[in-house]
């Protein structure tokens, strides 16, 4: 990812977070690594959250709160 940022730099837009089809039992693990990097640099979003494919694991994907 942060390589294509570097070769297109005028047309990539990176964006970081966990997202939600991914949201497992770990998820505070996985915030861990997100906010490291939103530590680091900008990007131009964050995370999201899915309420079509699964709601399996709804309560987790509120992770979304977390990263905004």
């Amino acid at each position: 990812m942060l390589d294509l940022e570097k070769a297109l730099l005028k047309n990539t837009f990176l964006m970081m977070g966990l997202h939600p089809t991914h949201v497992k039992e770990n998820f505070e693990e996985e915030l861990a690594f997100v906010k490291k990097w939103l530590d680091k640099r900008n990007f131009y979003a964050v995370g999201g959250i899915d309420l079509y494919w699964d709601k399996t694991l709804l309560k987790q994907q509120q992770a979304f709160k977390t990263q905004i």
